[in-house]
């Protein structure tokens, strides 16, 4: 048996332009991730995976004995759902990181990939990231769809230690185009309290500004009788979005204002076996999202130790309690095309943490006792190795593929 994985979308589609190199902040450079993390789970468990860019040109049966493909294969699709496309002559595996509890069963703007209920109903297997994504697609009758996420905390590289020093930069009214610059390690040693969080700025559901907003209050409300920041590391390209721009963003944009001296931004794109490393220079992960397919950042925090702060919308649902985290209480509203281009068309749902909320958590943080830490911190980590590790993923995979 052999497993085909395709990630490709639009014109990496092609052999000339398909480039393996993952851009952060632009659209898709998640699901570049979470392919590679199936390609290594696999490859760990002894199945043997080959990627292709373009599985829908084996329609032919010539074509897929001069490839060698038979109908014993498997095609894994890791990529938005409007960009899978079915392989031929095989059993295909579609994967589902969808975050919201609606999906669309009609050809929304007359584009038959806008159908996604439709789409999904063509796989053998449809593999989601949660068991929120499986139980909505069921109750749209996909009744293939089962959770199967990566085995995130199997893959984590804790070799290593994060080395060097990052330069942050934070809000400074009195400085040229108010900001001034820190490095991570000043920062780490003048604050007794460290929180931290990964975001794309311009990703809506992470909702940037109300998280800023919450911690500006919250510094406002006890003045200077507790040393604590807020580090944020900035998912952007580096290119065409620095961490420079951040103030700009929240102003301009989000029409932020007064924010607090001790939020800290940086967008140095770190390599993934020094991450480990720097997630534990932070005391607490915090989640403001309010819908997400799997929350990547969140699942690696906690596997350190990290105490997370997050709702369990979602995808969250799966890993974050009441005895592993501080937990965001949340209300339902409907996202608008600043979410998701189908929103203008499909009513969608997400589940935003209260301002109010955020603001509290953090002195609820701040005010947690070490048992009581440590205790979090140990269930945390208990918690995403058991549901990411790769035993778990192996039983998974080989019940749903009918392998040994």
């Amino acid at each position: 048996m052999k497993v085909f994985i395709s990630d490709a979308i639009g014109h990496e589609r092609l052999p000339f332009s398909n480039s393996k190199e993952i851009v952060y902040g632009k659209a898709h450079y998640s699901w570049k991730l979470i392919s590679k993390m199936y390609h290594e789970a696999l490859e760990k468990i002894h199945i043997h995976t080959w990627n292709i860019s373009a599985p829908d040109i084996y329609q032919s049966e010539e074509a897929r004995h001069l490839a060698h493909i038979s109908a014993e294969d498997i095609h894994i699709a890791v990529k938005p759902i409007e960009h899978i496309r079915p392989m031929f002559g095989v059993r295909n595996f579609f994967v589902c990181g969808w975050e919201f509890p609606e999906f669309s069963k009609e050809c929304l703007d007359g584009n038959p990939n806008n159908n996604y209920v439709a789409i999904m109903k063509r796989a053998e297997r449809v593999m989601c990231w949660s068991s929120f994504s499986a139980s909505n697609l069921k109750r749209y009758g996909v009744r293939s769809a089962v959770a199967l996420p990566p085995p995130v905390v199997a893959l984590m590289d804790k070799r290593h230690e994060f080395s060097g020093d990052i330069v942050c930069c934070h809000y400074a009214p009195s400085e040229p185009h108010n900001f001034a610059y820190s490095s991570l390690g000043a920062v780490r040693e003048n604050y007794h309290h460290v929180f931290f969080i990964v975001m794309n700025p311009w990703d809506r559901r992470k909702n940037f500004a109300s998280l800023v907003q919450a911690f500006t209050k919250y510094k406002s409300s006890i003045g200077k009788s507790k040393k604590s920041a807020l580090v944020i590391k900035l998912v952007i390209d580096n290119v065409t979005t620095l961490a420079e721009h951040s103030i700009e963003i929240l102003e301009k944009h989000f029409g932020t204002e007064n924010i607090s001296e001790d939020i800290y931004f940086f967008g140095k794109n770190i390599l993934s076996s020094q991450m480990v490393g720097l997630y534990k220079k932070f005391d607490f992960y915090i989640s403001s999202s309010s819908a997400e397919g799997l929350n990547l950042p969140l699942i690696e925090a906690m596997a350190v130790g990290m105490v997370p702060i997050s709702s369990t919308a979602t995808a969250m649902g799966d890993y974050i309690t009441e005895e592993n985290a501080l937990v965001l209480p949340t209300s339902s509203a409907t996202a608008d095309a600043h979410f998701s281009a189908l929103a203008g068309s499909l009513k969608l749902t997400h589940f935003p943490p209260e301002q109010e909320e955020l603001m509290t958590s953090f002195a609820k943080a701040t005010d947690m006792t070490s048992a009581m830490r440590n205790a979090k911190s140990a269930r945390a980590r208990q918690t995403v190795e058991e549901r990411y590790g790769l035993s778990r993923f192996d039983q998974d995979f080989r019940k749903v593929a009918g392998v040994q």
